[in-house]
């Protein structure tokens, strides 16, 4: 189930992994391999700048939080990507 950046994958892969993609933030239509999985049931939620973000005097503001300062993160940082159990969490 995809809900918008937010992946629900359940189900028994039993002779191969999961194997997930993430869309690249600056190259439009490109696809990047993020690694394979054996779990049976994870959430995968990714979130980046691409989709939700502020010019302002030409400096790029996004949702994205530093979480070691609280503020919108910066230094070359587009998007981030979650696995967990939980997609609600994980989000």
């Amino acid at each position: 189930m995809n809900g918008g950046g937010d992946l629900k994958v359940c189900g028994k892969r039993p002779n191969r992994k999961w194997t997930m993609g993430i869309r690249s933030p600056r190259r439009k239509g490109a696809i990047y391999k993020s690694g394979t999985l054996w779990m049976e049931c994870f959430a995968l939620v990714t979130s980046g700048d691409y989709e939700r973000f502020r010019d302002v005097d030409g400096v790029r503001y996004s949702h994205i939080v530093d979480p070691r300062t609280g503020k919108t993160a910066s230094a070359g940082v587009a998007g981030v990507t979650v696995v967990g159990s939980d997609a609600t969490l994980a989000d």
